[in-house]
C-alpha cells in the first residue's frame, strides 16, 4: 500500500488520577489532535482518523496496559480505524507519566490496536503483549 504517511496523532490528554505514581491517560475528556507528516510509507492504511469507539471495546487501550481503568457501560474513546493485512482495527495512542518525581517526570506514549473484544498489541512492547507493526 504506497499511500503518503500522514499519521494523525489523537493525543489522549493526560487528566485522569495518580494512582499508583502515574497520570493515565484518560480518553473521555477532551482528546487533543495533532498532525504529523512523515516521509515514507504506513504499514497499515487510514481508513478514518477520527472514530468514536463505545462500550467494553474503549476500555480495551486502558486494560492492554494492565492499569486500574474504570469502566462504565457508556464509555468512549477516540481511535482511528485502520486496516492491515485484511483486517480492521482501531489504533490508540495512550501517554503514561512517571509522577513519583515531579522534578523527573517521562511521558511514555504507547500505541494499541485493538478491535471490539481483543487488544492486539502495544508499542513500545511490554512483557504481556507482542509489538505492534512500526
Amino acid at each position: 500500500m504506497k499511500t503518503e504517511a500522514i499519521a494523525i496523532l489523537l493525543v489522549i490528554a493526560i487528566v485522569a488520577g495518580a494512582g499508583a505514581g502515574y497520570f493515565v491517560g484518560a480518553s473521555n475528556q477532551g482528546p487533543t489532535t495533532t498532525t504529523t507528516t512523515t516521509t515514507g510509507t504506513l504499514p497499515y492504511q487510514i481508513i478514518n482518523p477520527n472514530v468514536t469507539v463505545r462500550g467494553q471495546a474503549a476500555g480495551l487501550p486502558c486494560a492492554a496496559l494492565r492499569l486500574p481503568c474504570p469502566y462504565s457501560a457508556n464509555q468512549s474513546t477516540k481511535a482511528i480505524l485502520i486496516g492491515y493485512n485484511g483486517a480492521y482495527y482501531y489504533l490508540s495512542y495512550y501517554g503514561l507519566t512517571n509522577a513519583t518525581n515531579p522534578t523527573q517526570r517521562v511521558t511514555t506514549w504507547y500505541t494499541i490496536w485493538y478491535d471490539n473484544s481483543t487488544a492486539f498489541c502495544v508499542s513500545p512492547k511490554v512483557e504481556w503483549s507482542i509489538t505492534c507493526p512500526a
